[in-house]
């Protein structure tokens, strides 16, 4: 995890949320608070990667069903969608190797090269760094409880 990296990310977080959150069909904007549940999810991210490991991580994220109370592919995302603004030689490829659903692309990604250690290292480290500067990022609006 590096500041200086999780920094320059943060204010990219704070376009994506207001981009997915507060952005209406028609271009507008409705500030309205973001679900207080999607704080514990983010939270939760960092906790899962550590103990899931990356692709059980991204698969929990990736689920359509999982009967919460908010969307957690929403913060995927969110994160993919990061990740590809600042690191585009490593993850401008999503697009091309998966034609999934947008929230599962990281998904189909790392589970293609399962077997490249050196990229599952990284990918856990710079989903890591996003979901910091994610996290930051979410402290600064206004959240409801559920």
């Amino acid at each position: 995890m590096t500041s200086t990296i999780i920094s320059d990310m943060i204010p990219q977080a704070m376009t994506q949320i207001e981009q997915v959150f507060f952005r209406e069909a028609d271009g507008s904007m409705n500030v309205k608070p973001i679900n207080k549940v999607y704080k514990g999810y983010i939270a939760s991210l960092g906790a899962s990667l550590v103990q899931s490991g990356l692709l059980p991580t991204l698969a929990i994220f990736s689920a359509e069903d999982s009967g919460d109370e908010g969307d957690r592919r929403i913060l995927l995302r969110i994160l993919t969608n990061m990740m590809e603004a600042k690191w585009p030689t490593h993850y401008g490829k999503l697009e091309k190797e998966s034609t999934d659903k947008t929230e599962r692309r990281l998904l189909v990604y790392a589970a293609n090269h399962q077997d490249d250690l050196v990229l599952q290292r990284q990918i856990r480290r710079h989903l890591s760094d996003a979901s910091v500067a994610l996290k930051l990022a979410l402290r600064t609006y206004n959240l409801q409880k559920p």
